[in-house]
């Protein structure tokens, strides 16, 4: 751990970091050191209700709260990270993950830009099927493999065909990767 703090401490020396922005727990202890060793302001994100029955896991869990401020992913993580650690109202802002419509609204797109994106994930034009995107790493907890099984499912009962695309990486685990390219064969839901 010493020789990630010190190296992630001559790279915010190095590159004059601003701001230190921390979203895990295992890097944090490393991030905390070199950031207070260059004095950079520190902010974490507390992404959701970590499990700490053991005072050892509460302690662990904490790090994520030693920072100069804490984001919380919801109101309702704000609420267990002012329940569960020493922290006040003041060092902790709920800002809860979504979309600005308005910025990201469907009338600013063009029908040429929609085309070339369906033709990317190999949509054929005019295909009417209905479609939804789950853009994010293909990891189990991301639900990738529930949609597959709820894909499935729908076939089954003789509901109406959807079309899912999955759009991300898999970050190296191309084992996960297989296993939902297979059960995606098996439940007859694999067009590439």
């Amino acid at each position: 751990m010493l020789s990630y703090a010190r190296a992630l401490k001559d790279l915010i020396a190095r590159e004059k970091v601003g701001l230190v922005h921390i979203r895990s727990r295992a890097p944090a202890f490393a991030a905390l050191w070199a950031a207070r060793a260059t004095q950079t302001p520190v902010v974490t994100t507390y992404h959701g209700v970590y499990g700490g029955r053991t005072a050892i896991k509460r302690w662990y869990n904490g790090v994520m709260t030693r920072g100069d401020h804490t984001i919380a992913n919801s109101d309702f993580t704000r609420d267990h990270v002012l329940a569960t650690h020493p922290v006040t109202r003041n060092d902790v802002t709920s800002i809860p993950r979504g979309v600005d419509l308005a910025r990201f609204s469907a009338d600013l797109v063009s029908p040429e830009r929609i085309a070339a994106q369906r033709a990317a994930f190999g949509l054929a034009v005019g295909d009417a099927r209905p479609s939804f995107l789950l853009a994010g790493r293909l990891t189990r907890w991301k639900g990738q493999g529930l949609i597959v099984e709820a894909l499935a499912a729908m076939d089954k009962a003789g509901a109406p065909p959807v079309i899912a695309v999955f759009a991300g990486s898999d970050q190296g685990r191309t084992a996960y990767s297989a296993e939902r390219m297979e059960a995606a064969k098996s439940a007859g839901r694999s067009e590439r």
